[in-house]
This record gives structure tokens, C-alpha cells and sequence, in this order.
């Protein structure tokens, strides 16, 4: 692999723009090499004296002459080995320091006297702004990392303090500890507060009436030091993990600029990479090892703290080894995806063989099994659409284990995802073949009970995989297809493929429920960050939610009750709702339409090189937004089941969400690199706060 996409892969995507820019200077390079070529061939052509003067003149500012050469003739110098031409440096290094900001300058001194001069001093000065750029970053990382590990350094303290006094078994102890003459190691402890995470609308209310006083209390035992364990643990493991990317920063900045310094001697012909790299290393980014010695003061502290001493354990947390991808995985889902076209080939084949679309109990399938195994039908797609996502994320470079929070190490490639969606297809057509049957046994006058209950045991295999999509607001059909589980299995004669759900006041309310329960999760979720964050947006966000509840719900009314009434206000409702959303979609969480980017009714930065793709996208999502048309015109389809309709829509919905997924993601991610973002604050388990008393005597 060629060292520019070695180091574009090796990149911290959040920090790329504080990256030295390789491709551009290795271009602005190529280009230098072009009109050296040119000039080289117009010398040619104007002739020998031309070229005996132009070399005179390369020869009295290359620093090729040597005094014991003053005789040679101009073409024996042109022959000499290169370590012989930079006897004299052809640049001048400056160091600047205006207003504490350090920066770098260097000249090139045959900028006026040689053919193409000038772009070679325009090289040296794009060459310094990216050196000087990457020092500056640098130098502000270091910075913060610094006061992050004096914040971490008082956290240890407290932790320490906390130990002793929450595993303390005797009061002597503390009265020991009282009256050393070096004073109370736990006087750190009335300084500080436990620092709680509230995570629920319960707990948000019990923070809320609760007195500071109250909040200020710390109960001293192993569940709470357990606890606060955790969180600092959490804490040294992110710390590490971001001075090993400020090292790997440090490490492919210096190497890329050594790189292209190499380049830059092999098209001028010149030795200056010595020189320009000798800057470097003695600049901070280069001459700096503050880093080195806080990673192995980390180490000793977390493998002292929280790994017993075990060196190897505390390394192993410390460094994760990297997932490697298991061919095992590839081979697997090659056969399950083989396998899933083949029988679903085997059920068409099937179906046109026995003609069971022209059988009676067509019907009574479709309204009892066919709502069974649709709900693997959407656990299939979101899941597929989900590997399509990972896939795009990786190839545009969009950190999403970091967006969504995942363990390094631990999260899925779109090739596991993929293995676990075409596993749940064989397992589920596989079902369907067994439980084909449109007749009932003649003898018996029912079905056999033992693949009529297939879907019931299928679903408890697989039921795990589909909650990890996360995607729930998409999959309303699949809760609804969950309740008619319950209600069939539960109410219904499974054995004569009967049920009376859909006549049953009770599974007609929990239709409307289990539809609006994702709607209200995520709408109590935007309610926790307007009073945790005190953030704006949020409550729109949650106004945006709290519209699809009441849209959803009035559709589901119409559904089950028809009537104009209905039908009017889930019109108005979900129009209403349609819009708000799908300019929410385009303008919030895509960051598109804005009418003065660079890239016009788009944005600034886009990580898809083709621009058709968002328009398209854009398109596509209201399309997809307003499908719900067809539930308030009650479109029918002759030729289509009323169940395989719903199936359809509820599955363009799946579709939706996973175009979504991408472009949210892409925004999310480009708005991290906006702000240099490539780590999430890990919440401290103590907060400091001064003494009341001494503030109320001052």
C-alpha cells in the first residue's frame, strides 16, 4: 500500500483536518517536476550555448562548486554523485515566535535565480503552514491532556480516600489515621460530592426534589465504591486511549513530512530532507516526551488500582488487541445467503406447483401465519440495511463505533451483521416450507400442532438479533406482529389456524400501544436532555416525536374504526406530522438545504464525492415519508393480499430508515471533525467543590 493511503487509513477521522495535507503537496510536487521537465527540454532546444549558460547559472547557486573543481567542465558536474551537490544548503530555517505563537519559516535561497525558483519557495511555504498547523494542534492537545490528568490525578485521590473509609472495618483506624502528624489523607473527601449520572424520568425527579444537602451526603460502602470504581476506571481507559492517538499523531506527522521531503530531493535533485527534518526534530512535536512518560505513569497507576498489580491484565484493558476479521464469517454467510436464494427459489417453485394461491385455505393462511413469519421478513431487511450502512460508514470513513458509543474492539463488521440476517432468513424460510400446508387433515379436522407452533419457536431465537438494529421507531409492524404472537398463540386455536384478535377490544387497544411505545421512549429521551442539558433543540426534537404519537395513533383509530371522523384527523395529523419530520430529516440531522454552501442546497462538506446521491436521497425520503397515504386513501390491490400491502409499506419504512442511518451518521460525524471531537466525555465519578463555610466568610 502506498504511504498516502497508509496514512489516510491511519488517521484519527475526527482530527483529519488537523493532519498534514500529503496529497496536496505531493500534487503541488508533481507539478514542480512538469515544468522542470519543460524547462529541461526548452534548454535542449535553444541550443549549446543556451544550455552552457543556463548551467552556469545552476552551477554558481547549487552549491556544487568545490574549489578543487573550478577547472571541470559544466557537464562533468552534471554527472557527479548527489551527496556532492549540497556541500551548501540551498534553504534557510527561522524559528518566529510572535505573540507566544511559535511558527516555523523557511527560504529558499535560489527562489530569483533559477528556472522555477519560485514554486519551489511556494512549496517551502505550504510545506511550513502544514508543519506549523500540526505543531499548533499539538501543542493544544498536549495542553489539554495535561489538565485532564491533573483532573484525573485529584479523582485518584479521592478514589484512595474513598477505599479507605468505605473498607474500613474498626474505628481506630480513622483515629490513627487522625492524628498522623502528616495530617488526614480523607480530609479530601469533605471537599467533594459523589457525581451522579441520572439516566431515567425517575431518577430526573428524585434529583429534582432532592435538596443539595441531600446531594452532598455519600453513603461509604462496597456498592458505591464499586460504583465509583467503574466510572474512574472508564475514565484512565478513554485517557490512555487518547494519548496513544496524540503519539500516533505525533509519529505519522513526522514520518509524512520526512516522506515528502524525500520526494521533494528526488524531483529537484537536491539533499534538504536532512535539514528540514532536523527542524522538525527539534521542534516540540518532535523533541517532546511528555506523553511517553504520562503513558507509563498511567499504566502504573491503573495496573496498581485497578487490575491488583497484574501487569498482563491491566495491559490487556489498556490495549484491546485489534478484531481481526475471521474468514469463518465470510465462508458462513456465503452459504446462508446461497441458502436463502435457493429456498426462496424452492417456496415460489412450490407454490406454483401445488397452486396453493387457487386453494381455500389461502386466506385463513394469510390472516394467521402470514402476520408470523412477515415479522422476520423486517428483522431481515432492517438488518441487511444496517450491514449496508457499516459497509459505507467504513468506506467513507464515518466513526461510527465511536458515534454510537461501542467498546474498540468490539463492534460488529458488516460482514457479522450480514451472517446474522441471512441466518434468521434460512431459519425462517426453512419454517415456511414446513408449515405450507393450506389444508387441514381430513381425519383430524385441524393442523399438526407441531409446525404450527414453527413460528412461535422461531421467534424466541431470534428475537434477541432484531433488538440489536435499535432501530424500533421503523418497526411498528414488527411490535404489532409481536402482539399477534401473543394474542394467537395465547387466545387463538393455532391448531385450526383461527383466531378473533382483530375482533377483541382489548388487542385493538394494544395495537395503538405497542405502535406508540417507541414514539414515547424516545420522546421521554429528548425530555431527559432539555432538563439534563438545558438543550433547545431537544425539546424540538421531542415536539417532533410527540406528533408522530398522535398521528400514529389517530391512523391506527382509522384503521380499526373506518369512519370520516377519523379519517380526517389522521389525514390532518400525519400531514402535519410528515412534514415536520421530513424537514427535520433534511435540515437537523442531515445538515442539508443550505442555500449558501459551498456545494448549494447541500453543505460545506460532503464525504460521498457524487452530489446526485443527496438529492436523491432527499427525494427518496419524502417519498417515503408520506407512505402512510395509503393507510388514510385505503389504496387496494387487487391482485395483492391486504397483509402483503402492509408488509410492503412497513418494509419501505425499514428502507427509509436505513438511508437515513447513513446520512444522519455522516452529519453527526462531520460535525465532530468541525470541532476536532474524537472522544466522548466520560462523566468523573466525584465533583469538587469548595468549603460553604469559608466562602460564606469571605
Amino acid at each position: 500500500m502506498k504511504f498516502g493511503k497508509e496514512f489516510a487509513s491511519q488517521m484519527v477521522p475526527e482530527w483529519q483536518e488537523a493532519y498534514m495535507d500529503y496529497d496536496h503537496l505531493k500534487t503541488f510536487l508533481k507539478e514542480i517536476q512538469s515544468i522542470k521537465q519543460r524547462n529541461k527540454q526548452a534548454a535542449a532546444a535553444t541550443g549549446p550555448e543556451s544550455l552552457t549558460r543556463a548551467l552556469t547559472l545552476y552551477r554558481a547557486y547549487s552549491g556544487l562548486i568545490i574549489q578543487r573543481h573550478k577547472h571541470n567542465h559544466p557537464m562533468m558536474m552534471m554527472t557527479s554523485s548527489p551527496s556532492m551537490k549540497d556541500i551548501e544548503s540551498s534553504i534557510v530555517l527561522n524559528s518566529v515566535n510572535r505573540n507566544g505563537s511559535h511558527s516555523y519559516k523557511t527560504t529558499f535561497l535560489m527562489a530569483t535565480t533559477e528556472d522555477g525558483g519560485e514554486y519551489e519557495q511556494d512549496f517551502f511555504n505550504r510545506l511550513d503552514n502544514e508543519f506549523n498547523k500540526v505543531d499548533r494542534f499539538y501543542r493544544f492537545k498536549v495542553q489539554e491532556v495535561m489538565e485532564e490528568a491533573e483532573t484525573l490525578s485529584k479523582q485518584m485521590d479521592a478514589l484512595i480516600a474513598f477505599r479507605i473509609k468505605a473498607l474500613a472495618l474498626q474505628e481506630a483506624l480513622f483515629d490513627s489515621m487522625s492524628s498522623d502528624d502528616d495530617g488526614d489523607p480523607l480530609d479530601v473527601l469533605d471537599h467533594v460530592e459523589l457525581h451522579n449520572t441520572l439516566g431515567t424520568p425517575y431518577s430526573i425527579m428524585r434529583r429534582f426534589v432532592n435538596s443539595t444537602d441531600q446531594q452532598k451526603q455519600v453513603t461509604f460502602n462496597r456498592d458505591t465504591l464499586k460504583n465509583v470504581e467503574t466510572k474512574l476506571k472508564r475514565a484512565f481507559i478513554q485517557f490512555y486511549h487518547k494519548i496513544g492517538l496524540l503519539k500516533s499523531y505525533s509519529f505519522l506527522n513526522i514520518l509524512a513530512f520526512s516522506k515528502i521531503m524525500k520526494k521533494y530531493d528526488k524531483i529537484t535533485l537536491r539533499s534538504e530532507s536532512t535539514c528540514y527534518m532536523n527542524m522538525v526534530d527539534n521542534s516540540y512535536i518532535g523533541s517532546s516526551d511528555e506523553l511517553t512518560k504520562l503513558m507509563e505513569r498511567v499504566e502504573v497507576a491503573f495496573i496498581k488500582h485497578f487490575s491488583n498489580s497484574n501487569r498482563r491484565k491491566g495491559m490487556n484493558i489498556l490495549r484491546p488487541k485489534t478484531k481481526k476479521a475471521a474468514h469463518i464469517v465470510s465462508f458462513f454467510t456465503g452459504i446462508f445467503s446461497g441458502c436463502t436464494v435457493a429456498l426462496i427459489l424452492a417456496l415460489i417453485i412450490i407454490i406454483r406447483a401445488r397452486h396453493l394461491l387457487n386453494k381455500e385455505g389461502k386466506n385463513q393462511y394469510m390472516e394467521n401465519l402470514f402476520p408470523l413469519y412477515s415479522f422476520f421478513a423486517f428483522i431481515f431487511l432492517h438488518m441487511v440495511m444496517y450491514a449496508g450502512n457499516i459497509y459505507y460508514w467504513r468506506r467513507y470513513r464515518i466513526n461510527y463505533s465511536f458515534i454510537f458509543g461501542f467498546k474498540q474492539g468490539t463492534e460488529l463488521g458488516y460482514m457479522d451483521v450480514l451472517l446474522a440476517s441471512f441466518g434468521v432468513a434460512v431459519l425462517a424460510l426453512t419454517s415456511v416450507l414446513m408449515n405450507l400446508d393450506m389444508e387441514m387433515d381430513p381425519k383430524r379436522n385441524d393442523y399438526k400442532a407441531l409446525t404450527e407452533l414453527l413460528p412461535l419457536g422461531l421467534v424466541l431465537v431470534a428475537l434477541q438479533d432484531f433488538f440489536l438494529a435499535d432501530q424500533l421507531t421503523s418497526q411498528v409492524q414488527a411490535f404489532r406482529s409481536l402482539e399477534f404472537y401473543i394474542c394467537y398463540y395465547g387466545w387463538g386455536d393455532y391448531k385450526l389456524r383461527q383466531n378473533t384478535c382483530k375482533t377483541n377490544d382489548v388487542y385493538d387497544t394494544f395495537y395503538i400501544i405497542v405502535a406508540v411505545i417507541p414514539y414515547w421512549w424516545r420522546f421521554l429521551q429528548c425530555i431527559r436532555r432539555v432538563y439534563e442539558e438545558k438543550d433547545r433543540m431537544q425539546g424540538y426534537n421531542a415536539v417532533k416525536y410527540f406528533m408522530g404519537i398522535v398521528a400514529i395513533s389517530t391512523r391506527s383509530a382509522y384503521s380499526l374504526y373506518m369512519g370520516m371522523g377519523w379519517k380526517i384527523i389522521a389525514g390532518i395529523t400525519s400531514a402535519i406530522a410528515a412534514i415536520y419530520c421530513t424537514y427535520w430529516d433534511l435540515v437537523v440531522d442531515w445538515g442539508l438545504l443550505q442555500r449558501h454552501s459551498k456545494n448549494r442546497w447541500l453543505r460545506d462538506k460532503l464525504l460521498v464525492p457524487c452530489k446526485t446521491v443527496y438529492f436523491a436521497a432527499m427525494v427518496l425520503n419524502v417519498i417515503l415519508r408520506f407512505a402512510w397515504l395509503q393507510t388514510v386513501l385505503d389504496l387496494k390491490l387487487d391482485f395483492l393480499h391486504e397483509e402483503i400491502v402492509i408488509t410492503i409499506f412497513a418494509s419501505l419504512e425499514i428502507i427509509r430508515r436505513g438511508i437515513w442511518n447513513f446520512f444522519r451518521l455522516e452529519n453527526e460525524h462531520l460535525n465532530n471533525v468541525g470541532k476536532y471531537r474524537a472522544f466522548k466525555s466520560v462523566p468523573l465519578p466525584f465533583k469538587y467543590y469548595e468549603d460553604e463555610d469559608e466562602d460564606g466568610d469571605e
